[in-house]
């Protein structure tokens, strides 16, 4: 009898001993394993799936100029939707509308440097104008519902 309460007693201790280590490694880790994961930068962009302007070169320094300026508006709309996604300022319908804007934005900025390239590589591309103009209107249209969606000036 005396045996079985020994044993007792110390599978008692031993498990809650292990449960105590357990438990002690996961808090001591949590802080490195979110830095391993940085999740205040990176998956959040991913789970949104917001767009990326393509990469392009070009001849004329004005239009490199002008796509630059295009990338660097892009990736502060990105910024400023996920900084209104991770403070929860705005409501699922707007989140999903600043996605398809963005996206749409993207998507329509991508076609007008694309015949832009075009009209370079290929100067009897006479649709070429035609194409960028097109385009243009509807980037700036995607625009303008980004800006009205998210109530800040960029």
């Amino acid at each position: 009898m005396k045996k079985l309460i020994l044993a007792s007693i110390i599978l008692a201790v031993s498990f809650f001993s292990i449960s105590n280590n357990v438990f002690a490694f996961d808090m001591k880790n949590e802080g490195e394993i979110e830095k391993l994961l940085d999740l205040n930068v990176g998956p959040d962009e991913y789970d949104l799936e917001l767009a990326h302007i393509d990469a392009m070169t070009f001849e004329n320094p004005e239009v490199t100029k002008m796509y630059n300026k295009y990338k660097k508006l892009n990736s502060d709309l990105k910024r400023g939707i996920m900084a209104e996604y991770r403070e929860w300022n705005i409501e699922y319908y707007q989140l999903q509308g600043l996605i398809t804007a963005q996206k749409n934005f993207v998507y329509h900025t991508n076609k007008v440097f694309f015949h832009i390239w075009m009209k370079e590589q290929f100067p009897d591309y006479v649709e070429a104008d035609e194409y960028v103009l097109k385009n243009y209107r509807a980037a700036r249209s995607n625009f303008a519902t980004l800006k009205s969606l998210m109530h800040r000036k960029y």
